[in-house]
């Protein structure tokens, strides 16, 4: 870190003169300008100053404090602020047939997020937000999966955590709570995603909602189109892209085949992914042949068609920090 006042102060120029700014504070009573502006009043007097750049914010230490200035969208500014409430990182899993997804919906759908949220809430005694690091579709799976959240509260993490395993239902499970940075973002700040697809050749009632029944899968011919993905491409065929306003391209770093016990199982890794990109890898995997795969790769603005493997399939495993 650096001392920076000149830094500080254009900003506080900025905030002033624009028009259109979105706060964001872990006390929603001081998302407006004016209470920010009394939070900071004496910055000046304050010992305890310092500058640091991360990515494309102004990071400022003021005292107990922490503020984040960054420009959104070429003419928004985005103030955030932290230090005021302590914030923390859940690490759980889940078995996903049983939700509509991870992500919070309405209350007529069953999500992991939700109910997380009604335990965490109830144990801390405040309204909680949790910030996922990865959303999961309906009947997806996961192993580790991940969330911030922000709460006024000195409760013990040991009691917390050991209340909210025995509180959460029977198809989530909680591994971890654990303090982290003001500044730190549970999907901002990941590195890389490990998942899992899981394929059977033979019916199987008690795994049939945990992998895809395939019946004539070829596992040679899979593993050799598997190739096909690795690295950098254009994956606008194999996901739903108008989500992502025309930026398609993504990176895997791997991709293994390997089977175990009844199952084949690919693993994927990379920093993100589309939605729905790798359950219609899976999906080409299975449907088409190696050249209309390339041809998908190739050319991502002539239509290939789309074959999504089921959700119950799709595991993800980890993710990197």
């Amino acid at each position: 870190m650096k001392r920076d006042v000149q830094q500080f102060k254009k900003w506080l120029d900025v905030l002033e003169n624009t028009q259109e700014v979105q706060f964001s504070g872990f006390d929603r009573k001081l998302a407006k300008k004016e209470k920010f502006k009394q939070l900071i009043k004496n910055w000046e007097q304050e010992e305890d100053f310092h500058y640091t750049k991360e990515f494309s914010s102004d990071v400022f230490q003021i005292g107990s404090i922490l503020v984040r200035f960054r420009h959104k969208n070429g003419h928004v500014l985005k103030v955030d602020w932290g230090g005021l409430e302590k914030q923390y990182l859940i690490d759980f899993g889940y078995h996903g047939s049983g939700f509509e997804g991870v992500q919070k919906q309405t209350k007529e759908h069953r999500t992991v997020q939700f109910e997380l949220e009604l335990v965490l809430k109830h144990l801390y005694q405040h309204p909680v937000q949790l910030n996922l690091a990865s959303r999961t579709d309906k009947d997806v799976h996961a192993f580790h999966n991940y969330a911030h959240f922000s709460v006024p509260s000195n409760l013990p993490l040991e009691e917390v955590t050991a209340l909210a395993k025995k509180m959460i239902s029977d198809d989530i499970f909680i591994h971890q709570i654990k303090e982290v940075s003001s500044l730190f973002h549970a999907r901002y700040d990941a590195v890389g995603k490990t998942y899992q697809y899981r394929f059977r050749t033979q019916k199987s009632l008690e795994r049939m909602h945990a992998a895809w029944f395939v019946p004539d899968l070829n596992v040679d011919d899979l593993k050799s189109k598997l190739k096909l993905f690795k690295g950098t491409h254009n994956f606008r065929n194999f996901s739903k892209f108008r989500d992502y306003n025309g930026i398609t391209t993504r990176t895997i770093y791997s991709l293994k085949l390997f089977e175990e016990k009844d199952e084949v199982v690919i693993e994927i890794k990379g920093r993100s992914f589309l939605r729905y990109m790798i359950r219609m890898m899976m999906g080409a995997l299975v449907h088409y042949d190696a050249a209309t795969i390339q041809k998908g790769l190739s050319f991502p603005n002539d239509d290939l068609g789309k074959h999504i493997a089921p959700g119950h399939g799709l595991y993800l495993m980890d993710i990197d920090y």
